[in-house]
């Protein structure tokens, strides 16, 4: 089930009912048996097995590290221990079935359909994870209750893409959720149809257009492929925010807030500041799990301490979304530009200071476009479906360019009306699809820019007015079901980060 299919919405709109008819000390019940019914409902039974074996590898682990002794010398392997399980449930989970199709010994194995699959397998170990180091270093203590603890892992909006939820934040609100109110009803389900909109109406229009250069890059050089990976970065975000939107509404519902994940992302002024912004529970995770404790064990390299201790992450990150080589590069460039950045940080903020330019319009915006190129960059081998693919879009990226002096030639030779001047043009931008899911993207894209460029949308002329009108409210509420309705696509696709 994906929220984005009927089905779900009557899975939830009777989960919802039962959640509040049973007493409230039972409701955990109802959530954790919903949570497993949608998880089992993908059809790949080693998805439960994994899910049941980190559950209760965490939850053993946590109580014996909370029974024993801070000075204790076991304590340490206990905690290795709880991690190393952990990640070989989830390098298993990942990995094994690329070894196993790739061996003659196990046909059988290898024709199995639904084998590959392992979604939100890497969110939930990661969460179990922090869960362990947490109560080891006494941060939280370790949760008694079995079915609440499983919960936490389990909690299906969370479940298949995140957000990475803190025990010391989820466990608390699943003891004790929110009484429900009207305000929360309305943003719970405002929230979760701006997110079905980014999905249906904006992320699925652009994957079109992407999927058709990306998928026959011998056909397009240039300006095309300038234009595709754009249009990925931005159909990528609104996928992932999309689902990350949906799932903070439906557990708003159900009196559980869950952490944002997404802020503004494409408008960060540098690299670390895109990584304060996009998927904000996972870059928080790998900063505080890995990049810290790498940082104090080099702290002897000085200077260079960090810029290592960011490569090594981010190649480790990299590593964790699949194994292959475009994202292996994906998370070396982003470890590259964050280690640079950590170098050239104080010399940057020295030269602002030094002309005044801390404040500047201009400035910003030059900071603004060019972070968003190096990651549009790094997205291209995230996109590619293999390293020759991505290395041909970035060897193609300066190439197929006459066009336009041929439309100079044409404009000052002969006018408007040249055919030939023009294919390079429309091939650039209708990539030789259907207009209609040009258009459909393009308004889809205009709606996303006015939302979400204004800094504070709460404080703009439309937020004041939402706030403000009940007529103007309804009016919004209205044109957002109709969008979703008329300009969504009617083909169920996937999210992205399934695969992760």
């Amino acid at each position: 089930m994906q929220f984005t299919t009927a089905g779900f919405w009557i899975f939830f709109a009777a989960v919802f009912c039962v959640y509040y008819l049973v007493r409230p000390a039972w409701r955990w019940v109802v959530l954790l048996a919903a949570s497993l019914y949608f998880y089992a409902a993908l059809g790949a039974p080693q998805l439960i097995v994994a899910l049941a074996l980190v559950t209760g590898i965490s939850y053993i682990v946590g109580r014996v590290l909370a029974g024993s002794s801070a000075k204790s010398a076991k304590r340490k392997v206990i905690l290795w221990l709880g991690v190393l399980l952990n990640l070989a449930v989830l390098i298993i989970i990942r990995y094994l079935p690329i070894l196993i199709k790739g061996l003659v010994l196990f046909p059988y194995l290898a024709s199995l359909p639904n084998l590959a699959i392992s979604v939100g397998v890497s969110f939930y170990v990661f969460q179990a994870i922090s869960y362990l180091i947490d109560i080891y270093y006494e941060e939280i203590p370790a949760e008694s209750h079995f079915g609440y603890f499983s919960l936490s892992i389990s909690f299906f909006p969370k479940l298949l893409q995140g957000p990475i939820e803190r025990a010391s934040i989820l466990l608390p609100q699943l003891h004790k959720p929110k009484a429900l109110t009207d305000e929360m009803i309305r943003s719970a389900l405002l929230l979760f149809a701006w997110g079905l909109f980014k999905k249906v109406v904006i992320a699925d229009r652009l994957g079109i257009l992407v999927g058709a250069v990306y998928d026959n890059l011998p056909q397009y050089t240039g300006a095309s492929l300038w234009l595709a990976t754009f249009y990925y970065a931005l159909q990528i975000y609104c996928d992932f925010s999309g689902y990350t939107d949906m799932a903070i509404g439906l557990a708003r519902l159900l009196g559980i807030n869950l952490s944002i994940n997404f802020n503004k992302p494409y408008l960060a002024v540098s690299i670390a500041d895109f990584w304060r912004r996009w998927h904000i529970s996972f870059s928080s995770w790998i900063f505080d799990y890995i990049f810290k404790p790498l940082q104090m064990n080099l702290r002897r390299w000085k200077i260079w301490a960090s810029p290592a201790a960011l490569l090594v992450t981010f190649f480790l990150s990299g590593i964790w979304h699949g194994a292959s080589w475009g994202f292996v590069i994906w998370g070396l460039l982003h470890g590259i530009y964050m280690a640079a950045y950590a170098l050239l940080a104080p010399c940057e903020k020295k030269f602002l200071r030094r002309f005044n330019l801390e404040k500047s319009i201009v400035v910003r915006f030059v900071r603004i476009v060019f972070t968003f190129l190096l990651v549009c960059f790094a997205w291209i081998f995230f996109r590619a479906k293999t390293l020759t693919d991505g290395w041909y879009v970035a060897s193609h990226l300066f190439t197929g360019w006459d066009f336009i002096t041929r439309l100079i030639n044409g404009f000052t030779h002969h006018g408007l009306a040249i055919a030939g001047t023009g294919i390079g043009l429309q091939q650039i931008l209708t990539f030789n699809i259907p207009i209609p899911d040009l258009i459909f993207a393009a308004i889809g894209v205009l709606v996303l820019l006015a939302v979400e460029l204004p800094e504070n949308l709460a404080n703009s002329r439309m937020g004041i007015a939402f706030q403000k009108y009940t007529v103007f409210r309804w009016f919004v509420y209205w044109l957002l079901a109709i969008s979703i309705l008329a300009l969504g696509t009617m083909v169920q696709t996937g999210f992205v980060y399934f695969q992760f």
